[in-house]
């Protein structure tokens, strides 16, 4: 009798310092490292952790093995930027810790960059009219996914900076878009949105008098339900700042 009783009184103390026992939700970890291209370790790069669930942002500065942790997370979905003098700034996103995935170990590579200039996307330009390089120019193009099927019914929005919003469309069933009668710019961009996909912007769109400039294949990013804010998209390598 007394050995169970044994058995009983220590069961109750396992349980009173167990943490669910206080009501204390179990708590996660995202840690990992920072290297350049040749997988050397980067000092004093600064990481800022976002939460797509509401919550305080969290940044963190790696020594000199190149290292980063952030402790006691809650559960839910991250976005990880790493930013470190003279190398491009680097976003990793879908970031997901639960009881699945307690600890997500990362290995984020920065490349050396001066921020050199976006290059321009593929494009050609159609002939509006036998004027040639008189009159207004148009600006048309094609929407689809990464799997290079159309998307209808996407927002397209054509803005020039100083100005604001020019105008704005619809893809049809193939995916196209058009902007006629314009004047003449290079500071023109659109930006594309549709339920299921990262909203695009695609910036520096050249136009010529007389000219329609065509852009095909625009390519949006699919994205689940509910997890579609920008912070959440892929690892990428940022513009520079």
């Amino acid at each position: 009798m007394g050995r169970v009783l044994e058995k009983i009184v220590l069961a109750a103390i396992v349980t009173l310092l167990s943490p669910v026992a206080h009501g204390q939700q179990p708590t996660f970890e995202i840690q990992g490292s920072v290297v350049d291209i040749n997988s050397r370790p980067l000092a004093d790069a600064t990481l800022t952790l976002r939460s797509k669930e509401p919550g305080p942002e969290r940044s963190a500065i790696t020594g000199s093995n190149g290292t980063f942790s952030f402790r006691n997370l809650p559960p839910g979905h991250y976005s990880l930027r790493a930013s470190a003098s003279e190398f491009n700034p680097v976003l990793a996103q879908h970031l997901k810790v639960g009881p699945e995935h307690s600890v997500l170990t990362l290995r984020l590579r920065m490349e050396l960059g001066f921020c050199p200039a976006t290059p321009g996307l593929p494009h050609y330009f159609r002939l509006l009219d036998a004027r040639g390089n008189h009159g207004p120019t148009a600006f048309s193009g094609s929407v689809t996914d990464e799997n290079s099927i159309a998307i209808q019914g996407a927002d397209v929005t054509l803005y020039i900076p100083k100005l604001g919003r020019i105008a704005s469309t619809h893809t049809d069933s193939e995916g196209s878009f058009t902007f006629a009668h314009l004047a003449v710019s290079n500071d023109y961009w659109v930006q594309i949105s549709r339920a299921g996909y990262f909203v695009a912007e695609f910036t520096n769109l050249e136009s010529l008098s007389g000219y329609e400039s065509v852009y095909d294949d625009l390519v949006l990013e699919a994205c689940e339900p509910g997890h579609c804010d920008q912070n959440l998209r892929k690892i990428q390598t940022l513009r520079c700042e």
